[in-house]
């Protein structure tokens, strides 16, 4: 992966443009706005613009890997770093990363609220854009600290029913690992 940051954002002032590294226009919005939109769409939408977004930053992903390939050999941290690079200067906060066994959970701190699973979505996007393989997320824990569970479709439905049952996230990441030794 490349480290070289030069042109991560470029602002155009001559054509009143920004572009996320020279591959596609971007556009800044106030974090409010957002929210007001992710509020008043109906949920499939909301993971669409989501997911859409992701899928941008999971070409350029790929871009730094120089392709899929690249991606699919590197490291998990070097995954993790360039996530962590997309969200930052997307304004969209720190990100990390928890291994709950073999449950691997990311982290996003000063997200900004927008709502919906925007956050999640936009991470399903990002990864299965990248690595060409379908990815599911979802919140296990939303607040100033956002708790996002990355695993197949199977797992995250187990989850979710643990968790609806009242089962607390950290308990329903042991329960699945118990069960099907994830």
């Amino acid at each position: 992966m490349s480290s070289d940051l030069s042109h991560v954002v470029d602002f155009d002032l001559a054509r009143g443009s920004v572009s996320a590294m020279g591959a596609e226009r971007a556009v800044l919005v106030p974090v409010e706005a957002l929210y007001d939109l992710v509020s008043a769409a109906e949920p499939e939408a909301v993971v669409s613009v989501a997911r859409g977004i992701g899928q941008s930053m999971g070409e350029r992903l790929a871009a730094r890997f120089g392709g899929i390939a690249g991606v699919r050999g590197a490291s998990l941290d070097a995954i993790i770093n360039a996530v962590a690079l997309e969200f930052s200067v997307a304004g969209l906060g720190v990100f990390g990363i928890e291994r709950w066994g073999k449950a691997m959970v990311l982290v996003v701190e000063h997200a900004p609220r927008i709502g919906g699973g925007f956050i999640a979505s936009l991470l399903e996007g990002a990864l299965s854009t990248a690595s060409q393989t379908e990815v599911s997320c979802m919140v296990l824990a939303a607040g100033p600290v956002q708790r996002i569970l990355v695993a197949n479709r199977d797992a995250i439905d187990r989850v979710r029913t643990f968790m609806a049952e009242g089962t607390s996230w950290a308990d329903a990441l042991s329960r699945l690992q118990a069960r099907v030794g994830v």
